[in-house]
C-alpha cells in the first residue's frame, strides 16, 4: 500500500479547515469548497512548491551546520588538527589491512571464472602431498568428467645466459600438457604450447612472463620466434603471458613438462610423484562433486594398480586456497585488530566531542529557546561528526595509496598475494563506508545528549555515564587487542627455546645451477661442488664449508618412498621420507649431534663406493623402534629428482638428533642423508664464518664466475634470514599486532585521562564544597583515582571475555600456549590497571589541589 504524502494531507486538512469556516459563515457546504479550492488553487503545484521550499531549506541548513563546523574548529585547532590525524591514520591502516586482504582471500583469481579453479593431488594414508606421476594425471585427465580442464606443473630453475648481466638464474615452471588451457588465460603474444612440443625430447620452446618481455627483450611484438638463450641451450619463445598472469609472481619461464621429463616418469607409477595437478570444474559443478568423482577415480586406480595406488587417495581444494597457503589466519586476525584499532579511535573522538557538546551547552540552550527542535540539533552535530570523518576518510585514502605501494615493495616475494596491491575501486568504496561508519559512532554520543529534557540534565549524570561507557568500551578493546597480542608473543617465545636440532648462527648459503650441456651426469655435478667447497674453505674468515641438497628453510624440500629390507610395506605407515645430499663436512658445519654410528667420510663421496646414508633419529625410532636397531639396517630409496630412477640400496653407519628443516613448530621430517656422490645440478654451498657471513657473499659469486663464468652468479643468503623468513608472517603478524596493541593501550590512557581531567573541571565545585565541609585531600585524590580504576576494572572485566573469544578464534596460530591462558590474562590485566592509575593520576592530583575559596567565589 502507497504511504499518503504529507505535503498533500496538509494542504487537504487547511482546504478542509477553510471550507467549514465558510460554511460557518452561511455559505452553502458545496459553494464553500469551491470558494475555498478557488483560493487556494492547484494542490498539486502547492505541493510541489512546497516540497521544493523544503529541500532547499534542507541544503540551507546543511550549510549552514558546515559553516559552523569550520568556525568551531577554527576556534579550537588544537582539537581539529589532532581528531583530522586521528582518524586519518585509523582509518588508513584499516585500508592498507583490507587492501593486503582484499588481494590475497576476497579477490577472484586473475583467470576467467576463478572460482572454478582447482588444485587437484594425490595423498597418502596420513595427509602428506604426493603429488601426481605421469600415468595417474593422465588417467584423472581422461576419467575427471566434472572438469573441462585438467593439467598438471612443476618448478624448476633456468639459467638466462646472454643478457647484459651475464647469466642469472630465474624461477622457471614446467607445464604438462593442458595445463594452459585449464586455467584459460590466452597469451598476449603468440599461442600456447602444441601438443608436439608436449613430447619427450621435444622442441625446445618456452612461453615467457610479461615481465621478463619487458625487461629483456623492451616489449617488442617481434620477440615471437626470437631465442631464449640459457645454460642447456636456446629455446624458441612462442608466447608472452599478460601482465595479469599470476599463477606464482617469481615465475618467468614456462616450458613443456613431458620435453624435459627423464623417460622413467612416462610409465612409473609408483616412484615417480612429480605433478601438482590444476584443473576446472564444468559450470555448474560443486566442488564436492568435483572431490567425490575424484575419490572414485582414485579408488579405481587402487583396485587396478595395488602396488603403487592401495595407500594413496586424491582430493581437491579449490586453487586459492592453495596459492594463498596459511596466511589466511593471520591476514584476518590482523584485519579484525586494526578493526579494534579503529573503533577505540572513534570511542575517544566521540568523548572529546562529547565534552565539547557539554561545554557549548548553552549555545545550544538559547537555540532550543530560539525555537530550534531536538532533530535540528542533531542534525548540527550530525554534520560536524559526519564532515569530521569525511576530511578524515580522504586524507585515509592518501595515506592507504601510499601505504599499499610501501607494503607492496616489502612483502618477501614468496607472499601469495594473487592481485596487486594498489587503492583499486573496491579500496576506495570500503575507504568511503569507513568514514561514513566512523561519522555516525563520532557523533552519537553527543547527539543522544540533544535528546534530554533540558540542558541541566544535559550537564548532569547522563553525560558522565555516556562518558564512562566510552571508557569502559575502550578498556575492553585494549584488553582484548593486548591478550591477543601477549599470546601471540608467548608462542615466539616457545619458538625460539626450540632446538632446531642445528646451529644456525654465522652460516652463509650460496645455491648454484650448473644445469646445462658442460655438466651431465652425477659425477660431473660432484666434481664441480667438490672443487667449489674446497675452493671456498680458502677464503678469509671462513672456518669450515659443505655442500649440501636441499638447505633447511628453503622450498626445495626434497622427499622420496623408502622401502625396508626385509620387511613388507606396511599400508597403515608414511611411504615417504625426507633425504639430503650432503658433503662429510655438513654435519660437522652444522654442528648435529651425532647419537649413534659415524658420520660420512671423504670415502663415502667417492664415485662407486658402497651405498651409505646416515638417519635422524625420528626415523630411526619410527621404523625399528631405537636407535641402535637401526644401525646396519638396509633402506631403499625411490627419487625421481636425480633423474636415474631408483638408487641402490644403502646400509644405515649413523644415527643424528632430529632436528628441524621447515618451521620450529612442524614435526621433524624423518631424514635421510646420502653421500654427495648422488649430487644433482642444483646445489649449495654453505660456509661457516667467524663473524658475519654476509661480506662472504661477494667472495663466492667471484669465485663462481672465475670456475665458469658461464653460470649464474648464486644469490648468498645468511642461514638466519632464511629462517626469518619462513617464520615472517607469524613474526610480522605478531610486531604488528603488538604495535596496534601499544597504539591502543596509549588511546585508552589518554582517553581515561582526558575523561577524567574534564570531570574534575566540572565537579570543581563540588569538590570546593567538600573541602570546605572537612573532605581532606587525600580522600578527594583516593575518589578520583577510585573513579578511574572502576572504570578500567570493569573493562578489563568486559574485555576478558571478548578476549578468550578472540583467543579460541586464533588457537591455530598459537604454539604451545592455550588460548586460555592465566598468565598472559593476568599481565595484560595488570598493565592495563596500571595504565589506568598513571592515566588517573594528575587529575587526582589536580582534585586534591582545588582552593575552595577560589572555585565558591568564581561558580557562586
Amino acid at each position: 500500500m502507497r504511504k499518503p504524502d504529507r505535503v498533500q494531507q496538509e494542504l487537504r486538512d487547511h482546504l478542509e479547515r477553510r471550507a467549514a469556516d465558510l460554511h460557518s459563515e452561511g455559505v452553502g457546504e458545496a459553494e464553500a469548497r469551491r470558494q475555498a479550492a478557488a483560493e487556494f488553487g492547484g494542490l498539486d503545484a502547492i505541493a510541489q512548491a512546497v516540497r521544493e521550499t523544503r529541500r532547499l531549506q534542507w541544503l540551507r541548513e546543511a550549510a549552514t551546520d558546515a559553516r559552523l563546523a569550520a568556525r568551531s574548529w577554527r576556534r579550537s585547532p588544537g582539537f581539529a588538527v589532532t581528531a583530522f590525524l586521528i582518524l586519518a591514520l585509523g582509518i588508513g591502516v584499516n585500508l592498507v589491512m583490507f587492501g593486503v586482504l582484499q588481494a590475497t582471500l576476497l579477490r577472484p583469481l586473475p583467470f576467467p571464472d576463478g572460482q572454478q579453479l582447482i588444485y587437484l593431488t594425490e595423498l597418502d594414508n596420513h595427509g602428506a602431498d604426493q603429488t601426481f606421476s605421469i600415468p595417474d594425471l593422465r588417467d584423472f585427465q581422461a576419467q575427471m568428467t566434472s572438469l573441462s580442464g585438467l593439467g598438471g606443473y612443476r618448478d624448476y630453475g633456468v639459467t638466462l645466459t646472454g643478457g647484459a648481466d651475464g647469466s642469472v638464474l630465474v624461477p622457471g615452471r614446467l607445464m604438462f600438457a593442458g595445463t594452459f588451457e585449464a586455467l584459460g588465460v590466452p597469451p598476449l603474444l603468440g599461442r600456447w604450447f602444441t601438443p608436439q612440443e608436449h613430447t619427450p625430447n621435444g622442441p625446445p620452446v618456452a612461453i615467457i612472463t610479461y615481465g621478463l618481455w619487458q625487461s629483456r627483450f623492451g616489449g617488442d611484438r617481434g620477440a615471437i620466434g626470437k631465442m631464449l638463450e640459457t645454460s642447456n641451450g636456446p629455446r624458441e619463445i612462442v608466447g608472452v603471458m599478460p601482465a595479469s598472469f599470476s599463477f606464482d609472481r617469481r615465475v618467468q619461464v614456462y616450458a613443456p613438462y613431458e620435453e624435459l621429463a627423464p623417460a622413467l616418469y612416462f610409465n612409473d607409477r609408483a616412484n615417480s610423484f612429480i605433478l601438482y595437478g590444476v584443473g576446472r570444474m564444468r559450470t555448474g559443478v560443486a566442488l564436492e562433486q568435483a572431490r567425490t568423482q575424484a575419490a572414485a577415480v582414485s579408488a579405481r586406480l587402487a583396485q587396478q594398480y595395488p602396488k603403487s595406488n592401495a595407500t594413496v587417495h586424491a582430493t581437491a581444494v579449490p586453487l586459492q586456497a592453495k596459492l594463498t597457503g596459511s596466511v589466511g589466519p593471520s591476514l584476518w586476525m590482523l584485519f579484525a585488530a586494526v578493526g579494534v584499532l579503529l573503533l577505540i579511535v572513534c570511542a575517544n573522538l566521540a568523548n572529546l566531542l562529547l565534552a565539547r557538546a557539554a561545554g557549548r551547552a548553552q549555545e545550544m540552550a538559547v537555540r532550543s529557546a530560539l525555537g530550534a527542535s531536538r532533530g535540528r540539533l542533531a542534525r548540527q552535530l550530525l554534520t560536524e561528526g559526519m564532515l569530521l570523518s569525511k576530511l578524515g576518510g580522504l586524507a585515509g585514502v592518501a595515506l592507504a595509496w601510499w601505504g599499499l605501494r610501501a607494503t607492496a615493495a616489502a612483502l618477501p616475494p614468496t607472499f601469495p598475494y594473487t592481485g596487486s596491491l594498489t587503492l583499486n575501486p573496491a579500496v576506495a568504496m570500503f575507504g568511503v563506508g569507513l568514514a561514513l561508519a566512523a561519522g555516525v559512532l563520532l557523533s552519537l554520543a553527543p547527539m543522544l545528549l540533544v535528546g534530554k529534557t533540558s540542558m541541566r540534565a544535559r550537564a548532569g549524570a547522563g553525560r558522565h555515564r555516556l562518558h564512562s561507557g566510552l571508557m569502559v568500551a575502550e578498556v575492553a578493546m585494549a584488553m582484548a587487542l593486548l591478550t591477543a597480542a601477549g599470546l601471540m608473543l608467548r608462542s615466539m617465545q616457545a619458538l625460539n627455546r626450540v632446538d632446531l636440532g642445528f646451529d644456525p648462527h654465522h652460516v652463509l648459503t650460496a645455491t648454484v645451477s650448473v644445469y646445462s650441456h658442460q655438466y651431465k651426469t652425477a659425477a660431473d655435478y660432484e666434481r664441480f661442488f667438490t672443487a667449489l667447497r674446497d675452493r671456498a674453505a680458502a677464503l678469509p674468515g671462513v672456518e669450515s664449508t659443505a655442500v649440501v641438497f636441499p638447505v633447511p628453510y628453503t622450498p626445495q624440500i626434497a622427499d622420496c618412498f623408502i622401502a625396508l629390507q626385509g620387511r613388507a610395506p606396511d599400508p597403515n605407515a608414511p611411504l615417504t621420507s625426507y633425504y639430503v645430499a650432503a658433503s662429510a663436512s655438513y654435519f660437522s658445519l652444522m654442528r648435529m649431534h651425532l647419537l649413534r654410528g659415524r658420520v660420512f667420510t671423504a670415502a663415502d663421496e667417492a664415485q662407486g663406493a658402497a651405498p651409505v646414508v646416515v638417519v635422524d633419529q625420528s626415523l630411526a625410532e619410527q621404523y625399528w623402534g631405537s636407535m641402535d636397531r637401526a644401525l646396519g639396517q638396509q633402506v631403499q630409496m625411490f627419487t625421481q629428482v636425480f633423474g636415474q630412477g631408483h638408487v641402490p640400496p644403502a646400509r644405515i653407519v649413523g644415527v643424528v638428533g632430529s632436528f628441524k628443516a621447515e618451521g620450529a613448530d612442524i614435526p621433524p621430517n624423518r631424514e635421510i642423508m646420502i653421500p654427495l656422490n648422488l649430487a644433482n645440478s642444483g646445489m649449495t654451498l654453505m660456509l661457516r664464518s667467524s663473524g658475519d657471513p654476509k661480506p662472504l657473499g661477494a667472495a663466492v659469486r667471484k669465485l663462481v664466475r672465475d670456475m665458469n663464468p658461464n653460470l649464474a652468479a648464486p644469490v648468498s643468503v645468511p642461514l638466519d634470514d632464511l629462517i626469518a623468513r619462513a617464520e615472517s608472517t607469524r613474526l610480522v603478524s605478531t610486531r604488528l599486532l603488538v604495535g596496534f596493541s601499544l597504539t591502543a593501550l596509549l588511546l585508552a590512557a589518554l582517553g581515561l585521562y582526558g575523561v577524567l581531567a574534564y570531570l574534575v573541571h566540572q565537579r570543581r565545585r563540588e569538590l570546593g564544597i567538600r573541602l570546605a565541609l572537612g573532605a581532606s585531600r587525600p580522600a578527594l585524590q583516593a575518589l578520583v583515582l577510585r573513579q578511574g580504576l572502576v572504570v578500567a576494572a570493569v573493562g578489563i572485566a568486559l574485555g576478558g571475555l571478548a578476549a578468550l573469544l578472540a583467543a579460541r578464534a586464533m588457537a591455530s596460530l598459537l604454539y604451545q600456549v592455550q588460548a586460555f591462558d592465566g598468565f598472559t590474562l593476568a599481565g595484560v590485566a595488570g598493565v592495563l590497571l596500571a595504565a589506568a592509575a598513571l592515566a588517573s593520576w594528575w587529575p587526582a592530583r589536580r582534585a586534591a589541589g582545588v582552593d575552595p575559596l577560589t572555585v565558591l567565589k568564581v561558580d557562586g
